[in-house]
């Protein structure tokens, strides 16, 4: 810090205040500062030794400071002591104290005189075993609590002696605390409740935390619990949710009376246990327009069973379902008709997104890493067709615009009767090493614009009526060895009515270099290695070399597997 820093008497703003050895950099030069505004942050707390200076900083004197902040960035000594003589003034409206080595906090955190406080952050306080009384703060908003890895239970000290503690607490975080096992409720006087204006409550990596969290939580909006594996969450005292969001518990609990009316995102990952009936749970969520589901079997398995459990959200916009090894495909009018966007990923059962027919309301799914996929519909015959009264079409039929596959090394083919959606706008198809076909023709599909083919080594031919897709914007093939021509009409290289292709790449396709040159056509000598390389994205490294030319290109940009331009 600057020397005689304690002269500038008239200084407004300080940021950040670093404690140093020497007595010009020592934290006593902020003392006559008293016109300091705003926020005041400062590091290096270990470096203070001596308590008379920590006095000497007068921090209670700098009443026009509106937040503090308190570092200790390694072990110091007397550092409650040192932080008791950091006692700022009354009117504080933020206080964080971060590193802080004391086994107990100052009487002073959590005083009732503190009336303005509005948000406190405690951070890697790793000696303390008590948490300070900070419910006294009766006009404390926000409260964030992080990496107190010595405090075994949250109880009356951390309430404090008010008739009602935290009366308007609104967030409060639990964050990294090893060895905190149990929360301890307040003692309810006249039927009023602790929290009572709480909307966001968040509990992260807490694994021995066992028990039940606060009930009578009448306005908890917001409850998020990460790698709580002992802990049981019971959802049925918090109606008013809004976002749910439980990863790594011990179990969920819900009783089958209660609706979340108010409940729009939902997220569940591994959890060990259900105890509830989970078609029940699901006609509770009326509201919810997105539900992803990560390594949770028994709900997996549910989805598929004849009761139709996912028709009771009759709001879903979006399904994501991760690493679920009981997902097989989903039966005929098993998916609601609001749902827009499926995302499957890492479910190594899944062979196949449904038997034979996509719903009509979904426009874009994505199948990634999935190892026995063998078709995105089932196999000719695997069920009966459709009533007439199904909510789900044909898929020629189908409303589908963007289909992702990549990382489904069983693919063969994407449906059984030759035919993609008509509606598709992007086919995407990575790493699927097995795929033979992906459909005889693109006659009747006049909407597609990105083709994109990756690494699909089994891959002979391509469909018919390339020629005639005049939105195309993007056609891509690379690394697929097996592929040695193009089929009638599919082509894209030198149709007239391709008006709308922008980038043309071709590479690593041995095979095809013969039918090229028959063809006529010559490398494109105005690609530089940035532009050849299969690491750039397509529409950043090429739409400038392909604009270069005519509206349209007529020469392709070709790379063989030896790096050698034909």
């Amino acid at each position: 810090m600057p020397a005689q820093l304690g002269q500038l008497t008239n200084l407004q703003t300080l940021c950040k205040f670093l404690v140093g050895k020497g007595s010009e950099s020592g934290i006593s030069e902020i003392g006559p500062l008293l016109n300091l505004r705003g926020t005041l942050s400062i590091s290096r707390l270990q470096k203070v030794n001596d308590v008379e200076e920590a006095r000497r900083a007068d921090l209670t004197g700098k009443k026009g400071l509106d937040a503090l902040e308190l570092e200790w960035n390694g072990i110091g000594n007397r550092e409650l002591e040192v932080l008791d003589m950091l006692k700022p003034h009354g009117k504080l409206r933020k206080l964080m104290i971060k590193g802080y080595g004391g086994l107990t906090f100052p009487k002073w955190i959590g005083y009732p005189s503190f009336f303005e406080m509005m948000v406190v952050r405690l951070e890697n306080c790793k000696k303390c075993r008590f948490l300070p009384p900070l419910g006294q703060l009766c006009s404390l908003k926000e409260l964030y609590i992080t990496g107190m890895s010595e405090v075994e239970s949250v109880g009356p000290e951390f309430y404090g002696d008010g008739s009602l503690p935290f009366p308007l607490l609104e967030t409060l975080e639990f964050e990294d605390m090893k060895h905190w096992k149990e929360w301890f409720p307040w003692e309810q006087v006249k039927g009023k409740g602790v929290f009572p204006c709480l909307t966001m409550l968040t509990i992260s990596r807490c694994p021995n935390l066992e028990g039940r969290l606060p009930t009578n939580l009448v306005y908890l909006s917001n409850l998020v619990i990460r790698e709580c594996m002992q802990l049981v969450v019971s959802i049925s005292n918090y109606k008013q949710l809004c976002q749910l969001n439980i990863d790594n518990c011990k179990a969920v609990v819900h009783r089958s009376s209660v609706e979340f009316k108010l409940l729009k995102v939902v997220k569940l990952a591994s959890i060990s246990e259900f105890r509830l009936q989970i078609e029940e749970f699901m006609r509770g969520l009326t509201s919810v327009t997105y539900l992803q589901i990560t390594g949770c079997e028994e709900l997996a398995s549910s989805l598929q069973s004849e009761d139709r459990v996912l028709q009771h959200l009759m709001s879903l916009h979006e399904l994501r379902i991760y690493k679920c090894q009981s997902l097989v495909s989903f039966p005929e009018g098993s998916l609601p008709s609001s749902l827009k966007y499926i995302w499957i990923q890492q479910c190594h059962s899944l062979t196949s997104f449904a038997r034979y027919q996509i719903p009509s309301s979904v426009t874009r799914i994505e199948i990634r890493l999935c190892k026995k996929l063998t078709s995105l519909l089932g196999e000719k015959g695997e069920a009966s067709l459709p009533s007439s009264s199904s909510p789900c079409l044909m898929q020629d039929e189908s409303f589908l615009e963007y289909l992702t596959i990549t990382g489904c090394p069983s693919l063969t083919s994407l449906s059984f009767n030759g035919h993609v959606p008509r509606a598709l706008k992007h086919l995407q198809i990575h790493r699927s090493d097995q795929l033979e076909s992906i459909t005889e023709s693109f006659y009747e599909n006049n909407c597609l614009e990105l083709f994109d083919i990756f690494r699909c080594s089994s891959l002979k031919s391509l469909p018919e009526g390339i020629c005639h897709l005049t939105n195309l914007r993007l056609f891509e093939i690379w690394d697929c060895k097996s592929l040695v021509s193009f089929t009638r009409g599919g082509s894209p290289t030198g149709a007239s009515n391709l008006n709308s292709l922008k980038i043309l790449r071709i590479g690593h396709c041995e095979g095809l270099v013969p039918f090229l040159r028959e063809g006529g056509f010559t490398a494109n000598r105005n690609a530089n290695k940035e532009e050849e390389d299969i690491g750039q994205k397509y529409y950043a490294s090429l739409t400038y070399s392909l604009e270069a030319q005519t509206q349209k290109p007529t020469r392709i940009s070709m790379r063989t597997a030896a790096g050698t331009c034909i």
